[in-house]
């Protein structure tokens, strides 16, 4: 919250002044509220004054008491079906894009198996590729759980700590961690 600016105070402690002189009960009334809510008399005046105006809206909309609460509870399915459709294009863009960096992963170390088969045989591809894993799966494994919690924070989840198993499968070999 801003401060006040100092103008604003001095506008609000004269009309204060004009209340005082005017209706001592209704001044007493406000500075008992401010000092109950903590915050200055003149932003209780502002507060009353919204609300004074929130209810003529509403009675010159002629809304009975029913309406205004069933506007409310359309208000609160919508927010509802707003959170899930944020969570689910979420749950979506993190499948879409996990699924797609590990097809990119695999592809690379198949391309890179190859060449290293081609040049130096089968038996050192193969601790090559567990060596690749050694080091892959890690690697991937932060960026997974790194993903994970920057979505659920965007979808106001907070998330201590999340492990994300990951299981790759390079040239006829599993790693898992």
């Amino acid at each position: 919250m801003e401060k006040p600016r100092k103008r604003e105070v001095l506008e609000g402690g004269r009309l204060l002044g004009v209340l005082a002189r005017v209706d001592p009960e209704v001044y007493e009334a406000i500075k008992a509220e401010a000092e109950e809510s903590g915050v200055p008399p003149h932003e209780v005046l502002i507060k009353i004054a919204k609300n004074y105006f929130l209810f003529q809206r509403v009675e010159q909309a002629n809304l009975s008491v029913q309406q205004l609460m069933l506007a409310w509870d359309i208000l609160e399915r919508m927010l509802r079906f707003s959170m899930w459709l944020h969570a689910s294009l979420a749950t979506t863009f993190f499948s879409e894009m996990t699924e797609a960096y590990g097809k990119l992963i695999d592809e690379r170390v198949k391309q890179h198996l190859k060449t290293i088969e081609e040049t130096a045989g089968k038996e050192k591809g193969s601790e090559v590729a567990k060596r690749l894993m050694d080091v892959l799966v890690p690697v991937l494994e932060g960026f997974l759980q790194e993903m994970m919690r920057s979505v659920l924070k965007v979808g106001g989840v907070k998330v201590p700590g999340l492990k994300v198993p990951v299981n790759l499968e390079v040239a006829g070999e599993s790693g898992s961690s």
